[in-house]
C-alpha cells in the first residue's frame, strides 16, 4: 500500500438523484441498479474515475480483476463477489495482501463501467466500494450514508509471511519485512486516510492499529453533510525497497566491490560461494523474486558513494536498482 492522491468531493443526495444512471455490470442476484448507481455516483464524484485501473468480470469468489503492469510482471487487484469476502493485491513474483471489507451483510457487488465495485447495504446505514487504481493498488471506499452510520470502521488485513505494519511519517503504514542478512525491506504502503462530507470539507480521520486489523475513525459532527466518504488505500508489488543502516551497508559494498571485481556470476543457487555481507543481501533480492536484477543490485551495491553516514538509513528500490541508493528517514531501518 506508498501514494499520495488528492480527491474531490462526494456530491450531495439531492445533485445524485439527479445524476444519469450509468449501464451496470451486475453480480447474480446483484443490487438493483438504481442503488448501485447511487453509491457509484457518490464514490466516484469523491475519488474520480481516471486513476481507476480497467477492470474484468472474475470468478472463484471474485466479482471484478484488474491487471496493472509493473516491473518482473503485473499487479492483480481482486474485489470480491460480496462484502463479506476480501480484497487483494497480488505482486508479479506472487505475494499477496488482503484486505477484509467492514461489512455485516454479504451483499453482492456490482462493477461500473469506470471499475468501482459497490456493495449498497453492506453495513447499517453505509456502502461499501472497492477501486483498483493505475498505480497497482486498491482503495477500500466507505460511504456513511447518515448520522445514524457507524463511524469506526474495522479491515482485517492479510499480509505476506514475517511481514509487519510500521507506521510511517503520513500518518499511513508502511508493510515491512525484516530480513535475517539485515536491513528492512518495503513490501507495501497504507495512504494516510481521508474523508470529505458532502459539501467536499474535510472530515477529521485517523487509522490505529489493533493486531493487523487497521481501524479507521472518522470524525462527524452535528455540522457535517451526509453523505461522508472515508478511504484507506493500499498498495502493493509496485516496487521492493530495501533500506539499510550506512555502516551495514559500507560493509556491503566492500563485499559487492570484491564481487564485481572479481568477475563472478550472480545466480541464487550461487550466493553461498559469495561473501557473507553480499550473500545475506542478495538472498532478500532472491526470496522477493527479482533474480534478473542480481547483478544490476550488485553493482549499485558496489557504487554505492563513500562516506556514508553510518548512522543513517539508506534506501535502494530492488525492482529500479539502476537509480542506486537515497537517504531515507532514519526510522526506516529501525
Amino acid at each position: 500500500m506508498k501514494l499520495t492522491r488528492t480527491c474531490i468531493a462526494a456530491v450531495t443526495t439531492l445533485s445524485l438523484c439527479a445524476t444519469a444512471a450509468p449501464a451496470f455490470a451486475a453480480a447474480s442476484g446483484g443490487t438493483a441498479p438504481s442503488q448501485a448507481a447511487q453509491a457509484t455516483a457518490v464514490v466516484q464524484q469523491a475519488t474520480g474515475t481516471t486513476g481507476i485501473a480497467p477492470t474484468t468480470a472474475a470468478g472463484d469468489g471474485a466479482t471484478a480483476m484488474a491487471s496493472i503492469p509493473a516491473p518482473g510482471g503485473a499487479v492483480t487487484v481482486t474485489a470480491p463477489a460480496t462484502a463479506t469476502g476480501r480484497v487483494s493485491v497480488t505482486a508479479p513474483n506472487g505475494t499477496a495482501i488482503s484486505l477484509g471489507l467492514p461489512a455485516v451483510n454479504a451483499a453482492p457487488g456490482t462493477t461500473s463501467p469506470a471499475g468501482t465495485t459497490v456493495y449498497p447495504g453492506a453495513a447499517p446505514d453505509t456502502s461499501l466500494a472497492v477501486q483498483a487504481t493505475t498505480d497497482g493498488g486498491a482503495r477500500a471506499l466507505v460511504t456513511l450514508n447518515n448520522a445514524n452510520a457507524p463511524t469506526t470502521q474495522r479491515f482485517d488485513l492479510g499480509l505476506p509471511a514475517d511481514a509487519s505494519l510500521r507506521p510511517s511519517d503520513d500518518g499511513g503504514y508502511d508493510v515491512v519485512q525484516t530480513p535475517a542478512g539485515g536491513g528492512v525491506l518495503t513490501l507495501g504502503h497504507i495512504d494516510a486516510p481521508w474523508a470529505k462530507d458532502a459539501n467536499g470539507d474535510p472530515v477529521p480521520t485517523h487509522y490505529t492499529l489493533d493486531g493487523t486489523t487497521l481501524v479507521q475513525a472518522v470524525q462527524t459532527s452535528a455540522t457535517t453533510a451526509f453523505p461522508v466518504v472515508a478511504d484507506p488505500l493500499f498498495t502493493f508489488g509496485m516496487g521492493l525497497y530495501m533500506n539499510m543502516g550506512g555502516a551495514a551497508l559500507t560493509a556491503t559494498r566492500a563485499s559487492a566491490v570484491v564481487v564485481v571485481h572479481g568477475g563472478m556470476v550472480v545466480a541464487c543457487s550461487g550466493l553461498a560461494k559469495l561473501p557473507t555481507l553480499i550473500s545475506k543481501f542478495l538472498s532478500v533480492a532472491c526470496s522477493v523474486g527479482v533474480t534478473p536484477s542480481l547483478i544490476s543490485i550488485v553493482k549499485d551495491v558496489a557504487a554505492a558513494p563513500a562516506g556514508l553516514q553510518a548512522t543513517a538509513c539508506y534506501q535502494m528500490n530492488l525492482f529500479d536498482s539502476g537509480k542506486g541508493w537515497k537517504k531515507v528517514n532514519a526510522k526506516n531501518c529501525r
